[in-house]
């Protein structure tokens, strides 16, 4: 299945509730991945994986809140999928530096 880890985040974590587990994405996010490294990974990589991709944000719109059933949307006036999805790798390299430091040893 493409996208396996996203679905488990955004489904599982970001459910209708979500806000009652922390204020923020990024307080969510960090709360079931900090010692979760090669979650982490695997996460980086679809992330990676779905900005590389030509779905328009209408496209993920769609698939998070509607196929994953995700209770999480972006502020409309604020941000964009994709910019949250930026977002979501600054959390990773912030809890597992390894990832950011191996990521730039590969594009060098």
């Amino acid at each position: 299945m493409m996208y396996e880890y996203l679905r488990k985040f955004f489904a599982g974590g970001m459910h209708q509730d979500w806000d009652l587990d922390g204020d923020s994405l990024e307080e969510i996010f960090r709360k079931r991945h900090v010692n979760a490294l090669d979650e982490s990974r695997r996460i980086l990589q679809e992330i990676e994986m779905m900005l590389s991709s030509d779905l328009s944000e209408e496209e993920i719109d769609h698939l998070v809140t509607i196929q994953w059933r995700s209770g999480y949307e972006p502020d409309e006036d604020t941000e964009t999928w994709r910019g949250v999805l930026r977002d979501m790798i600054g959390y990773i390299h912030d809890m597992h530096p390894e990832l950011a430091d191996g990521e730039r040893r590969e594009k060098e």
